[in-house]
């Protein structure tokens, strides 16, 4: 009898020793949350740059087609443009997709706004027309103060202005980061 009580007491000495080691600890499954976790707050904040990347590049796309198409316009107009052009632009149906039009404005669906104005001949920029964005994102501001919209001569462009600030044709990376951060979220860009 005590053989038999021996074999079933080494018997579940087995199987106890079978158990631990087929099982996963507590630390151990711990540890792979705090993995998990990790990745998938790295994976949301890529995935929320990218979301902001591509709104900026969409917001300077219908700015740069909503100049160029403006800009036809423009040149057509005379006295009796000057002022706000937009409900006049919006009647001919020449702005990008994607904007909409409110009220003399057109906004995107990010509600950055985009408001045409026409200046005439005699504005002493040298702009016939301007075109300001209401309600950018500091990222989105400090791109656009940044980039390159091209020359008067290849398609108009003369002037930018951040905020209430000093007109320029391109600001350096510094510049656009101090002008564009806290309430400085409008660009008024000007057009001939």
């Amino acid at each position: 009898n005590i053989s038999v009580v021996l074999i079933k007491m080494n018997n579940k000495e087995k199987d106890m020793k079978k158990n631990v080691q087929s099982g996963r600890s507590m630390i151990e499954m711990l540890g792979v949350l705090a993995i998990i976790g990790v990745l998938t707050v790295g994976g949301y904040g890529l995935i929320n740059k990218a979301q902001t990347s591509r709104s900026v590049t969409l917001t300077i796309d219908q700015l740069t087609s909503l100049a160029q198409k403006v800009r036809y316009y423009a040149r057509d107009c005379d006295e009796d443009c000057k002022g706000d052009i937009t409900s006049k632009i919006n009647e001919e149906g020449i702005f990008p997709e994607g904007l909409t039009y409110d009220d003399g404005k057109f906004s995107n669906r990010d509600d950055v706004v985009y408001t045409v104005e026409y200046l005439g001949e005699d504005d002493e920029s040298g702009a016939l027309y301007t075109i300001t964005l209401n309600n950018l994102g500091e990222e989105a501001c400090t791109q656009l103060a940044t980039i390159n919209l091209g020359t008067a001569d290849a398609n108009g462009f003369v002037s930018r202005v951040i905020g209430g600030g000093k007109s320029s044709v391109q600001y350096s990376l510094t510049e656009a980061v101090n002008n564009c951060d806290g309430g400085n979220k409008k660009i008024r860009f000007g057009f001939r």
